[in-house]
């Protein structure tokens, strides 16, 4: 049974990729939260067996010493067809704006 809980933030901008809880529910919310306002690109929320409310940094050693067990996963979810849309919308940009340098990244050149 899970006594606490730690969210790693993929990707977060202010150097701080952790987040403890001891709650699940709120955890699981908190991580969501996380990537849908765009402060993560994603969230992996990890179950301890051991309280660390006392000190939430041992609970982030324990995590990465490998203690922590996997709940869930919250990310964005991008389809090769979003990717290839925004690609193409890029690149028609940059040819009506003559954006040489900018098309010839785009196309790979």
């Amino acid at each position: 049974m899970h006594k606490s809980f730690v969210i790693h933030r993929l990707g977060a901008e202010d150097n701080k990729p952790y987040i403890y809880s001891t709650n699940k529910s709120q955890a699981m919310a908190d991580a969501r939260q996380q990537v849908e306002d765009g402060i993560a690109d994603s969230a992996v929320l990890y179950g301890l067996s051991v309280d660390y409310s006392q000190n939430p940094c041992e609970a982030f050693a324990a995590l990465e010493a490998g203690q922590g067990e996997f709940i869930c996963h919250f990310g964005i979810k991008v389809t090769a067809g979003e990717v290839a849309r925004a690609g193409n919308k890029a690149l028609q940009e940059a040819l009506a704006n003559n954006e040489t340098e900018k098309v010839l990244k785009l196309l790979d050149l």
